[in-house]
């Protein structure tokens, strides 16, 4: 895998690589219902939880996940996980266990 670029908030909705940005566009294109699909499948959630919590279909939700890879330029969930927390998207990993 390619380094995934350092991400950029652009305004509340999306944000975008630094240098990608062409005028009047945001981060990496993504739409505030991307963005939306984005967090939740990098906090952990499955197609199904994602297309319950947007009230959408698992197809539309699919759909959604190849625009963000595509845009994100992934191959995967777990790319898009980790572009996610570098982003600060997801917030910070948190340990688990005793403690």
């Amino acid at each position: 895998m390619v380094g995934l670029p350092d991400l950029v908030q652009v305004d509340e909705d999306r944000v975008v690589p630094p240098g990608r940005r062409q005028p009047g566009e945001n981060t990496f294109g993504l739409t505030p219902r991307e963005v939306e699909v984005w967090h939740l499948l990098a906090t952990g959630s499955d197609n199904k939880e994602i297309a319950r919590a947007m009230e959408i279909s698992v197809s539309t939700v699919k759909n959604y996940i190849t625009s963000i890879f595509e845009k994100l330029d992934v191959r995967d969930r777990a790319q898009a996980v980790i572009a996610a927390y570098e982003s600060g998207l997801a917030g910070s990993p948190r340990a688990t266990g005793p403690g």
